[in-house]
């Protein structure tokens, strides 16, 4: 006899998300002309992205602005950015909150690799306005131009960044507007109830 499954073809997707109670006491006055990327290298992705930045965007950003400072944390796998003007690489950090919250831009040019980049969900639930490639944001519910900026050539990334360094105004719209986006759909409290609907409906049938 066949039996019928009414639930088993249906398919429930929960998001990544962060919990932004953890971001709460971290919120500051960030720090202008600082960026920051956030990754191990020892995820090739990351690397890839890195050395695509400073070969061929943070020349353009430099032209522009030449005290702008970029931050680069994580296991640097032997990998040495400290050559390149206005880098400095920390390595491994205790607490990469702190750091985040500090920089006026968090930097996502991504192109390689998949899943959902949680570095960009921290960035905007620490109130960091972020710049992404299309690759970088990809699967995430979010607005180019509302949310974040995105640049997927050398030249567009590099504009998105500059835009942002001497623009306040537009980069405190897309932080609040990013901020209250991860609030509605990212933030553990509210998947929650979701999350329980579901294993409540795995378990009753």
């Amino acid at each position: 006899m066949r039996q019928s499954y009414p639930h088993r073809n249906q398919i429930k997707i929960v998001p990544n998300c962060v919990d932004l109670t953890e971001y709460e006491n971290f919120h500051t006055t960030p720090i202008p002309q600082r960026m920051i990327f956030t990754g191990s290298f020892r995820y090739e992705p990351n690397y890839q992205a890195m050395r695509w930045f400073v070969d061929q965007v943070f020349p353009a950003v430099l032209s522009n602005f030449p005290d702008v400072q970029l931050i680069i944390t994580g296991d640097p796998a032997g990998k040495d950015f400290s050559m390149f003007p206005n880098v400095t690489q920390t390595g491994m950090v205790d607490d990469i909150r702190p750091w985040v919250a500090q920089s006026w831009i968090s930097l996502s040019p991504i192109h390689l690799g998949g899943g959902t980049r949680l570095k960009i969900l921290e960035a905007m639930g620490l109130k960091s306005a972020v710049v992404s490639t299309s690759k970088g944001a990809e699967g995430l519910d979010l607005q180019a131009g509302e949310h974040y900026l995105v640049g997927d050539s050398p030249q567009k990334f590099a504009d998105a960044v500059c835009r942002l360094l001497g623009e306040p105004d537009l980069r405190e719209q897309l932080v609040a507007k990013a901020y209250q986006r991860v609030a509605e759909k990212y933030d553990w409290t509210q998947q929650a109830p979701s999350i329980l609907n579901i294993l409540d409906q795995i378990t009753t049938n």
